[in-house]
Parts: structure tokens; C-alpha cells; sequence
């Protein structure tokens, strides 16, 4: 019994350099594709971010444009704004001054 407990053991201990490469192995090649993996999600990362960087400075120029077409209109009104006000403020005064 104890014989064969050895034998055992013995058996086991002699696979054990086996075991332990190919162990090596699997970690080696599961490194190699974790470094490969990171390399292609870092190009992707840099893809995805020009890409947004230029649709961001699309939008920015449209925004601008449209900033630009609309600001006269926004003048005109606040400019028609101010005349009723300053129409309102003279009535008000020769209404005032009458009395």
C-alpha cells in the first residue's frame, strides 16, 4: 500500500514540469492576446474620438453659422423692443406734461 503511494506520488511529481509549462503556455498566449486585444481597443479609442472631435467641430461651425444668421434678426427685435419701450416712455411723459 504504501508502495503503491509512492508510485503515486512519483507518477504525479514527473508530470509535474508538464504541467506547469503548458500552465506557462496559457498564460504566455493569454498575455499575448490581452496585449493584442488593448492594442486594437486603443485604435478604436483614437478612431471613435477623431471621429467625434470632428463631428464636434462640425456642429461648433453650423452653430456659428446659424449664430450668425440669427443675430441680426436679434438685433431687429431688440431694437424694435427698445423703440416701443422708448414710444411708451414719450407717451407717458406727454401725458404726464399735459396734466
Amino acid at each position: 500500500r504504501q508502495g503503491e503511494s509512492d508510485r503515486l506520488v512519483l507518477a504525479k511529481a514527473s508530470q509535474l514540469p508538464s504541467v506547469v509549462e503548458a500552465e506557462l503556455l496559457a498564460i504566455s498566449k493569454e498575455r499575448d492576446d490581452l496585449r493584442k486585444q488593448k492594442i486594437v481597443e486603443e485604435e478604436k479609442f483614437w478612431k471613435y474620438y477623431e471621429s467625434l472631435c470632428d463631428r464636434l467641430d462640425i456642429a461648433e461651425s453650423v452653430l456659428s453659422e446659424q449664430r450668425l444668421k440669427l443675430h441680426p434678426q436679434e438685433v431687429k427685435t431688440t431694437s424694435e423692443w427698445l423703440a416701443a419701450r422708448c414710444d411708451a416712455m414719450c407717451l407717458k411723459l406727454k401725458c404726464g406734461h399735459s396734466r
